[in-house]
């Protein structure tokens, strides 16, 4: 039986990060920066930005899994962060947050057209806990080899948009069944 992979994906208004991870581990992550532009008609299309994402994550396993046939279905499972709009926090235009799920799935349906697909709340996958505290203590569930695609990946894309890769990395972890990320 063939062990099977799972993609994490965080979208943000700055960045969408990625995850995969096959049998369990880790193997690449990533962040697609979001195109900037007016929201008005020069605004990319929402297909057309999902279509962008789809291309980056499959061009970043290209470069890091020749081996695997990604052509056509990559993933056995899915996992997208639920956006939620909290009170208190800095206000986010719900029209934004709709937009950034809908891309979700689009690249969600390009990449896994037969995965089941999951979504999780930030409190379903990290509770209170902010990124940072987690991200210390992030060495009690992933690998060393692990640990260095995610440091690669922070210092390829600087701290604020490695943010969204190591939520979709993190969630990815979680959505495999580890928990103890969590005091």
């Amino acid at each position: 039986m063939t062990p099977f992979s799972l993609l994490s994906l965080d979208p943000g208004r700055k960045g969408f990060g990625w995850a995969f991870f096959s049998a369990g581990k880790l193997l690449a992550c990533g962040v697609v920066k979001q195109p900037k532009g007016p929201r008005d008609y020069a605004q990319p299309s929402l297909e057309a930005v999902a279509a962008n994402v789809e291309r980056e994550i499959r061009c970043a396993l290209d470069g890091v899994l020749p081996y695997y046939d990604h052509r056509g279905q990559v993933f056995d499972r899915c996992v997208i962060e639920r956006m939620t709009s909290y009170p208190g926090q800095k206000a986010f235009a719900a029209n934004d947050l709709l937009d950034l799920q809908a891309i979700a799935g689009l690249v969600a349906g390009a990449l896994c057209p037969l995965a089941g697909v999951r979504y999780l709340t930030p409190a379903e996958w990290k509770g209170q806990t902010e990124t940072e505290a987690l991200i210390a203590r992030a060495a009690m569930v992933f690998s060393v080899e692990e640990m260095a695609i995610l440091r690669a990946m922070e210092k390829k894309y600087g701290k604020t948009l490695a943010h969204n890769g190591w939520d979709s990395a993190l969630m990815g972890k979680v959505a495999l069944g580890k928990r103890n990320l969590f005091p």
